[in-house]
């Protein structure tokens, strides 16, 4: 049967492949896709319309973005992720950016400096010959970095998006071999070979220093003092000298660096918080703890807010006395990744290993947005482990198609699409991160339009720092793996009611909302809880999705309920 594409679903095909020619002109596509919503679209619509070829569009439209877009970030994304200290320079050989590793082996003025000595070698004359692409080798300096050691510094070509020009052009990456100390080595030297921190710390020096003279002037202590704490090292390790020392722990670290992922949308995790792994059947675990080390201890999953949260809640958890355990996402910090397939059924088990590996029997577990569903189901299925379950803007299942129809559109065209026709979403996610990693301009695009039907929120962005900084890291941290946050939000999209129900007969449920939420409104949440007996509401007046970050005193008022 040949169908004919209606002028609405014609304009959604154009305004695909015209952001594939552009991505930031999406506008059109989502206007289009808009329209289409409201004047065509019928749930499980009979026979072939022409809805059900957008799939097949969606999905090549995805191929190619995947092809024509991957590589393409600023320096300061493209630094980010280097595993080494890394410098970028412009093709004007100017400092462009660099990464924290570079900035903790060269302060600002000596990484100036290092640039400048690295200019005055005879081997610079080469870096023209490699911007010009005549040369197709990197280049080696050696160069005496630090009063310490001397660097290799290697120098290549690497195309990346100038933020200036909007196009991508060639830069300099200077990247130095200096050893890069794991901190989570250490608890691997601890439970294998039994080492005391003081001799990890030696172990350290070493490995970057290599010099007993500087090592023992370092830690205040003799030689001779340091000399005796390496044969103890030597022993409990089974190497014969030093050289065998070094080789073992480059590898050891080499075999850590396997599990990492290194994301050109990452940004890096707050310093202040220790970030602790676990060995499981299913690989890595990650997770950070903060508030009171002997307070009352809070589970707290969640899928799109980066685990540190911020201060305010920090401090908050913290004068409350609570002990907050917060596990990263799959294939997020140390965690190793998972396919996007495993949601919260599976990684229920997970939280549950964590929770037996630090002797805890029953805790509250509390979920943000979409790690509302990971807090139900791991009620579901261990709630002998769990006191109560708090929803931080989780919000309650969409009943009906009439329901999303309420919504505002910019959320009504992401959760209609995520439950009728998922295979539609992956594309404009990636398309919208694309945006994100572009440059800051596409960055606060990106922050206005997840805003954008949301006064309260959009307010708080536009007009405080502290705001916009928590956006971006939210949006970093969900962009992190595109196919995850996709699959999230189907399953938020989804009718969820059943697990909700289920719940409900053996917990307390309390919902933290803020009023003036856009995306799930708070007058479902009312009337269930006016109608059950175990499920109970604290409203945030004038606060919308970031409440728990203005307001984090609701959450602890939900804790001790």
């Amino acid at each position: 049967m040949k169908i004919e594409a209606s002028v609405t679903a014609n304009k959604v095909l154009a305004g695909l492949y015209s952001s594939l020619s552009d991505y930031t002109e999406y506008e059109a596509l989502f206007e289009a896709f808009d329209q289409f919503l409201d004047q065509e679209f019928v749930p499980q619509a009979s026979g072939e319309t022409w809805q059900h070829f957008f799939k097949d569009h969606f999905m090549r439209a995805n191929e190619i973005f995947e092809k024509a877009h991957t590589d393409l970030e600023t320096p300061s994304r493209y630094a980010s992720r280097q595993p080494v200290p890394t410098a970028v320079l412009s093709a004007q050989q100017r400092l462009a950016a660099t990464n924290s590793l570079f900035d903790q082996a060269f302060a600002h003025p000596e990484s100036e400096g290092l640039i400048e000595d690295l200019k005055a070698t005879k081997q610079w004359s080469l870096v023209s010959s490699l911007l010009s692409g005549d040369l197709d080798t990197p280049v080696l300096f050696q160069v005496s970095g630090t009063a310490e050691a001397t660097d290799i510094v290697i120098a290549s070509t690497v195309e990346l998006l100038d933020e200036q020009l909007e196009r991508r052009s060639k830069y300099l990456a200077l990247r130095l071999a200096k050893p890069v100390w794991k901190p989570q080595l250490e608890a691997l030297l601890t439970s294998v070979y039994d080492l005391t921190p003081s001799e990890i710390e030696i172990i350290q020096l070493i490995f970057e220093v290599a010099d007993l003279a500087l090592i023992a002037e370092r830690r205040k202590r003799s030689i001779r003092t340091v000399r005796t704490q390496l044969a103890s090292i030597y022993s409990k390790m089974n190497v014969a000298g030093q050289t065998q020392l070094v080789i073992l722990i480059a590898s050891l670290l080499q075999l850590v660096g396997l599990d990492e992922t290194h994301s050109a949308l990452s940004l890096d995790q707050d310093v202040s918080l220790p970030m602790r792994t676990i060995r499981l059947p299913s690989g890595t675990l990650a997770y950070t703890e903060f508030g009171r080390p002997d307070g009352q201890p809070v589970l707290l999953l969640n899928t799109s807010y980066p685990p540190e949260m911020n201060d305010r809640f920090r401090d908050a958890c913290r004068d409350a006395g609570l002990r907050i355990l917060s596990p990263y996402k799959p294939g997020s910090a140390d965690c190793s990744s998972r396919d996007r397939t495993v949601g919260p059924e599976l990684l229920a088990a997970d939280y549950k290993a964590m929770l037996d590996h630090l002797g805890l029997d029953q805790v509250i577990v509390a979920g943000t947005a979409s790690g509302g569903l990971y807090g139900l189901e791991f009620a579901r299925q261990y709630p002998a482990h769990v006191e109560k379950l708090i929803l931080v803007d989780t919000g309650v299942p969409f009943g009906s198609f009439k329901d999303l129809r309420k919504l505002p559109k910019t959320i009504k065209r992401t959760m209609m699409t995520a439950r009728y026709m998922p295979d539609l979403l992956l594309a404009p996610h990636k398309i919208i991160a694309a945006n994100f990693r572009r440059s800051s301009a596409g960055e606060a695009r990106v922050v206005d339009y997840i805003f954008a039907d949301s006064p309260v929120d959009s307010t708080l962005t536009r007009n405080k720092g502290e705001y916009y900084q928590l956006t971006r890291r939210m949006i970093s941290y969900s962009f992190d793996d595109v196919p995850r946050l996709v699959s999230d939000v189907c399953r938020w999209a989804a009718d969820w009611s059943s697990l909700l129900s289920d719940v409900s007969q053996t917990h307390n449920l309390v919902f933290v909302h803020g009023a003036e939420n856009t995306m799930f409104q708070i007058a479902p949440i009312q009337e269930l809880c006016a109608t059950s007996e175990t499920a109970h509401l604290i409203a945030q007046p004038d606060l919308g999705q970031l409440q728990i970050f203005v307001s984090p005193q609701a959450f602890i008022e939900a804790v001790r309920r």
